[in-house]
C-alpha cells in the first residue's frame, strides 16, 4: 500500500484578535479578553502560523486536519478572517476542520462554526448538512470527526461529546470494524450503488443512471439517505417545476409539471371549451402528418433512399413544410390555451378567443400547402424527383390541404356560435 502523509495542525488561535465592543465582553469574554492582551497573544503570533502553514504545504501532505480553537473569543468579527484563513489552508476536499472549546466560547455564537465552516465539516457524502460525527476517508485512512466544544462557565475550559453523539460514534465504529478485502463485502442492498472495496475500506458510489432515464418533469437521483428514497434507493428531483408538460388534448386542462409529475388539472375555462376539443384533435394530427412528409422530402440517404435530388428544390419542400408545422403547432397552442402574455399555465379561459387566434395562425398554412403542390409540381417536370414519390408527396400534401379545410370550418362554427348566442 503507498504511503499517506496527514498533517496535523492544532489550535491555530488566529491572531491578531480584532477590537471587541463593550457590549461584546459580557461574561466570560472579558476574562479571556484580559488573557490575551496579557498573556496569550505573546505566544500566538501570526508570522510563526504562516511559516508554519507555508511548511505544511510545502511538504505537499495527501490530508490536512486542522483540530479546533480557529478564533479566541468567538466574536462575530473572528469567522470571516478564520473563514479566509482557513481557505489559504487548502479546499475541504483536502482539509478536515473539528471545533475547539474557543470556537464555541459563548452560547450566542455557538452556531457560527458549523455554519462558517461547513464544507469543511461534511462527510463523504458532501450533500449532507454538517453533523457530528461525520466520516471521510482518505486514502487508507476513515477520518471521524467529533465535537466536543460546547460553552462553559467562566473559568472553565471543558468539553462534551453527549450521549447522543457517542452513540453514533458507537454505530460508525461498527460499521467500520469489519475492514473490506473484495466488493462483494461491502453490499448495503441498495440497487443504485456500486460497492467498492477500495484500500480495505467500503465505497457506496451513487450511480444516477441507475435510477432511470429523466421525464420531463423529473430526474432521478441516487441518495438511499433521504426520507423520500424508494426501494432502489432513488429520489425524484422535479424539473421544471410549474412549466408545460406534455399536451392530453383535453382543451380544458392546464398540463403542467407539480411536484415532478405532469399534472392535468382543470383550467377553469367557459362552458364552451369542450367544444375546442376536436379541432385540437385535428390540429395535432394534421402536425404529426406534416412532420412525417417533412421527414420524407428531407434528404438524409442520397438519391437511392429519397428519390429527390438534393438542392433547392428539395429545400423548398422542407422550408415550406416547416412554415406550414409552424402554423399547426402555434394553433394547436392557441386552441390548448397555452399561448398566454406569461410563461405561466395561465391561459385566456374564453373558447372564443382560442378559436380566434387560432384561426389567425393558420391564415397562411393553405397557402403554404398550395405552394409546396406547385414546387412538387414544377419538381417532377424537372425530373428532380421520383414519379412515384412524386404521386405519394402530392397524395399526402392533398389529404394535409384538405384535413386544414376541415379544422378551419371547425374554428369557424365555433366563433359564429359565439357571435349567434351574443345577439
Amino acid at each position: 500500500m503507498a504511503g499517506f502523509t496527514l498533517a496535523h495542525l492544532s489550535d491555530p488561535h488566529l491572531p491578531p484578535l480584532p477590537r471587541p465592543r463593550l457590549r461584546d465582553l459580557a461574561g466570560k469574554r472579558v476574562l479571556g479578553y484580559l488573557n490575551w492582551t496579557r498573556n496569550r497573544h505573546k505566544y500566538h503570533r501570526r508570522e510563526v502560523l504562516d511559516a508554519l502553514v507555508a511548511d505544511i504545504r510545502a511538504q505537499r501532505p495527501d490530508h490536512i486536519a486542522v483540530t479546533g480553537d480557529l478564533v479566541n473569543l468567538s466574536l462575530e468579527a473572528e469567522f470571516a478572517p478564520a473563514a479566509a484563513w482557513l481557505e489559504s489552508v487548502g479546499v475541504p476536499q483536502d482539509v478536515t476542520v473539528v471545533p475547539g472549546n474557543h470556537d464555541a466560547y459563548v452560547r450566542a455564537t455557538k452556531h457560527r462554526f458549523a455554519g462558517t465552516f461547513a464544507d469543511y465539516l461534511r462527510g463523504d457524502a458532501m450533500d449532507s448538512a454538517p453533523a457530528f460525527p461525520f466520516l471521510r476517508r482518505r486514502g487508507p485512512l476513515a477520518l471521524i470527526g467529533l465535537s466536543s466544544a460546547v460553552p462553559t462557565a467562566p473559568f472553565l475550559a471543558t468539553g462534551r461529546l453527549g450521549p447522543e453523539q457517542i452513540a453514533r460514534l458507537e454505530d460508525l465504529l461498527q460499521r467500520l470494524a469489519g475492514c473490506c478485502r473484495v466488493d462483494a463485502d461491502c453490499s448495503d442492498g441498495v440497487a443504485c450503488t456500486a460497492d467498492r472495496c477500495a484500500d480495505h475500506a467500503c465505497v457506496h458510489a451513487p450511480l444516477d443512471d441507475r435510477c432511470g432515464p429523466a421525464t420531463e418533469c423529473a430526474r432521478f437521483a441516487c441518495a438511499p439517505s433521504e426520507a423520500a428514497a424508494d426501494a432502489m434507493g432513488c429520489v425524484a428531483r422535479p424539473l421544471g417545476e410549474g412549466g408545460y408538460c406534455t399536451e392530453d388534448v383535453d382543451p380544458c386542462t392546464v398540463d403542467s409539471c407539480q411536484a415532478g409529475v405532469c399534472q392535468h388539472e382543470p383550467d377553469g375555462s367557459d362552458a364552451g371549451c369542450p367544444l375546442l376539443a376536436t379541432p385540437l384533435r385535428t390540429a395535432l394530427d394534421l402536425l404529426t402528418r406534416t412532420r412525417g412528409l417533412q421527414a420524407a422530402v428531407r434528404c438524409t440517404g442520397g438519391p437511392t433512399a429519397c428519390e429527390i435530388t438534393s438542392g433547392d428544390e428539395e429545400a423548398r419542400l422542407v422550408a415550406l413544410l416547416e412554415s406550414t408545422a409552424t402554423g399547426l403547432e402555434t394553433a394547436s397552442l392557441a386552441i390548448a390555451g397555452r399561448l398566454a402574455s406569461s410563461p405561466s399555465p395561465d391561459a385566456s379561459r374564453d373558447s372564443t378567443v382560442r378559436a380566434t387566434l387560432a384561426l389567425g395562425l393558420l391564415g397562411s398554412t393553405p397557402g403554404e400547402i398550395r405552394a409546396f403542390l406547385a414546387t412538387l409540381r414544377q419538381a417532377r417536370a424537372q425530373r428532380v424527383v421520383a414519379a412515384p414519390f412524386a404521386r405519394a408527396r402530392r397524395a399526402e400534401a392533398t389529404r394535409l390541404l384538405r384535413g386544414t379545410a376541415k379544422l378551419r370550418g371547425q374554428l369557424q362554427r365555433i366563433v359564429m356560435r359565439h357571435r349567434t348566442f351574443a345577439r
